[in-house]
């Protein structure tokens, strides 16, 4: 295996048949990827993010994040926003797992659009990789993706929790995990939508109560300490 039979490979398979029916296929991939973790070739990325199929790759895939992890953030991130916009679902969601090494405040919005696609573990991959951007913009963004109405108001919110100090609580895997647990189990049957399900499960996860003035397609979620106030 050498750098042009990594690349031919790569590039007759974008992406990759499903897990049924590849198994030469697979052995292939691998010895790909074990080509590439000794040299890393600029050329492969692009092609080694969008060779993801449907299944598990048989463990290959989750294996293809450390040759990725070869290369510097500012290489891999334009690559990602790529992938995390592809129109296939595996591709999709295998980036927003490796997306997760690279946090990146770029990577806030394809992540967020994730979240709110309705595919559970897409979701929950999107909002794990979200935890990993420290900023500010991650704790608001999908709230505001389904509340503000145009980027004025946006920034009007988030100029507001700068302006009277307000905590912000990191997003953790557990955290990620509860919120899609939520959006699989109330979504379809009470509305709840993404950036209320990740304010449900910060204040569950951190044992707090969350005071809201709408509780509309929060209250049936079991586990929540819920105070409802009137403005």
């Amino acid at each position: 295996m050498n750098d042009h039979d990594c690349i031919e490979f790569l590039n007759r398979h974008q992406p990759m048949p499903a897990d049924m029916d590849w198994d030469e296929e697979c052995r292939k991939l691998d010895a790909v990827r074990r080509h590439l973790m000794d040299n890393p070739s600029i050329e492969s990325l692009p092609l080694i993010l969008n060779v993801f199929g449907d299944g598990s790759g048989y463990g290959v895939y989750q294996q293809i994040e450390l040759v990725v992890m070869k290369f510097p953030s500012s290489v891999v991130v334009p690559h990602l926003l790529t992938a995390l916009n592809s129109g296939t679902r595996s591709i999709k969601y295998w980036n927003a797992q490796i997306s997760a090494n690279f946090p990146s405040e770029d990577l806030i919005k394809p992540l967020a659009n994730l979240c709110s696609s309705g595919d559970h573990d897409l979701c929950a991959a999107a909002i794990t990789a979200l935890g990993q951007i420290e900023s500010p913009e991650v704790k608001t963004y999908l709230e505001l993706l389904q509340g503000a109405e145009n980027k004025v108001q946006h920034d009007c919110t988030k100029q507001f929790l700068r302006d009277f100090g307000f905590r912000t609580l990191p997003l953790s895997d557990n955290i990620g995990h509860r919120a899609a647990v939520y959006i699989e189990e109330y979504s379809l049957s009470h509305g709840l939508r993404a950036g209320d399900a990740l304010i449900a499960a910060t204040a569950t996860e951190n044992n707090m109560t969350l005071c809201t003035s709408n509780a509309k397609h929060v209250r049936p979620i079991k586990d929540l300490k819920l105070r409802v106030f009137h403005p």
